[in-house]
């Protein structure tokens, strides 16, 4: 199962983290994230350089907010598809 947090780096800063991996830039994102491209969790990652767009169903949304959080990352775009499985596009500040 998928997991956020926070992780203190000695600094005021708290960087957010997915699955163990510390969200500080798009490879990051493409560790934290690759299980969603596993058949049984009916979601997809797609690397376009320099964004990564995440699709996922509803019960993965927790970690969006891990997205969010994160300072060198930006949210691009968001948006809901016509199957319910919500897009996020994620790229460097």
């Amino acid at each position: 199962m998928a997991t956020s947090q926070t992780r203190d780096n000695g600094s005021s800063e708290r960087q957010p983290i997915v699955n163990g991996v510390e969200l500080t830039d798009l490879n990051a994102v493409r560790s934290a994230f690759a299980y969603l491209s596993k058949g049984y969790n009916n979601g997809e990652i797609y690397d376009h350089g320099e964004f990564v767009t995440l699709t996922f169903r509803d019960r993965h949304s927790e970690h969006f907010g891990a997205l969010r959080d994160a300072d060198s990352l930006l949210i691009r775009d968001v948006y809901a598809r016509v199957d319910g499985r919500q897009v996020v596009e994620v790229s460097e500040q």
